[in-house]
């Protein structure tokens, strides 16, 4: 009882002596302590009020793309790409607006409008340049890329895309739809054999879809090449 009675006065003892040394240190370098504390203040209050900016900016820069983004869906690509002097184009709102969700999605439809004006290589640089969490989007990002390569003449990169498309994403109407465009390429190049097998799995992985039941009819036209 008298070890317990000691053992617990020395532990006070030391807790003590530890809690005077540390009020010690504090006082000691009371202006250095101070400072530490107001340099986490400010990178805490930093934090937060770079949070509270990015998320106006956010908002911002969605209301300035959204006239881009109706003419865009009406096919008009070069106001959507340049604007029209009173409202902002995709160029200028990712110009203005870099750092944020809309700036990448700037990517994507400076690219498409680039590819639908007929100028595939700057085309690719912002659809390379895009990226997205979801596969939808980044897989008809992919197919896009896709599509720019084969219009500067690169078949091979044109097909890694279409391909990179379909294995990116498992989905009855859009998977069978890159299948076929990477198997067309392939036919182009006269590799009759490969595009038979992205036919084949078009038949076997989704045969309820559209191109699924075309697909004896893709698979027979490469066999006759064969």
């Amino acid at each position: 009882m008298a070890d317990n009675q000691e053992k617990g006065t020395d532990l006070e003892a030391g807790l003590m002596n530890s809690y005077s040394k540390t009020e010690h240190f504090i006082m000691e370098n009371k202006k250095m302590v101070s400072y530490v504390g107001i340099g986490v203040l400010v990178l805490v209050l930093g934090f937060l009020a770079f949070n509270w900016w990015k998320g106006n900016r956010e908002k911002e820069a969605q209301g300035k793309m959204y006239q881009a983004e109706q003419w865009f869906e009406v096919d008009s690509f070069r106001l959507a790409l340049k604007g029209d002097g009173a409202h902002y184009g995709f160029l200028k709102v990712k110009d203005k607006y870099g750092f944020t969700k809309a700036s990448n999605l700037c990517n994507y439809y400076i690219g498409v409008c680039y590819l639908k004006t007929g100028e595939p290589k700057k085309a690719l640089d912002f659809l390379k340049s895009f990226s997205s969490s979801e596969d939808v989007a980044q897989s008809q990002a992919y197919c896009m890329t896709g599509d720019a390569y084969a219009e500067t003449g690169d078949m091979k990169s044109a097909i890694d895309f279409y391909k990179k498309a379909a294995n990116n994403l498992d989905n009855e109407s859009l998977t069978p739809f890159y299948l076929l465009k990477a198997g067309m390429a392939m036919e182009h190049e006269k590799n009759a054999k490969d595009a038979k097998e992205m036919y084949e799995k078009i038949k076997e992985n989704y045969p309820n879809s559209q191109l699924g039941r075309q697909a004896d009819g893709l698979i027979a036209r490469c066999e006759a090449q064969l």
